[in-house]
């Protein structure tokens, strides 16, 4: 039986998320995948889909609820795959959860500013050239690592260039 994978999407929820085809197709062999929609799961307004209104839903509100929608939801041992800002949201969901096995966040910015760290697997990836992920000090008080992909911008996952490097590391506790 394979193991559950949750794929939560980033800032643009599913409507721009072609570049996660790739990703369903590198680990459909492997598990049982949801993609979850952030933006359904937080339940926010698209009418205006622009960068800013989407990002201050989020912070206004968005990603708490989301965080508690998923928690609810999860009622059997998964896998996390998360983007940006639903690796936020996936975060603060397995802080409360006892099912979630292994987190692997990309490009999740806002968890700088959590303190306390899931008590799960975790591994975040991060663009060399993010701007806004957490400080090598934030690393080392949550005991984790970061996986950095050389060159790599903030969306750098959405363009397939390194996805050898998320896959190992969704992949690292399974083959």
């Amino acid at each position: 039986m394979k193991k559950k994978l949750l794929i939560l999407t980033d800032l643009w929820g599913l409507r721009k998320a072609s570049f996660l085809n790739r990703y369903l197709d590198e680990f459909e062999a492997y598990f049982e995948i949801r993609v979850i929609d952030s933006l359904e799961l937080a339940c926010i307004d698209k009418r205006v889909y622009t960068k800013e209104s989407l990002h201050r839903q989020f912070i206004n509100g968005g990603i708490e609820r989301a965080a508690e929608r998923l928690f609810l939801s999860l009622e059997e041992p998964v896998h996390i795959l998360a983007f940006s800002i639903g690796g936020a949201i996936a975060w603060k969901a397995a802080m409360r959860s006892t099912y979630v096995e292994r987190l692997t966040c990309v490009s999740s910015t806002r968890l700088r500013l959590e303190t306390e760290r899931p008590t799960c697997q975790i591994s975040l990836i991060f663009g060399s050239n993010e701007s806004f992920g957490p400080s090598i000090d934030w690393f080392e008080t949550m005991e984790t690592n970061r996986i950095e992909v050389i060159g790599g911008e903030h969306d750098f996952y959405r363009y397939n260039r390194e996805i050898a490097v998320i896959k190992e590391q969704v992949l690292y506790p399974v083959i």
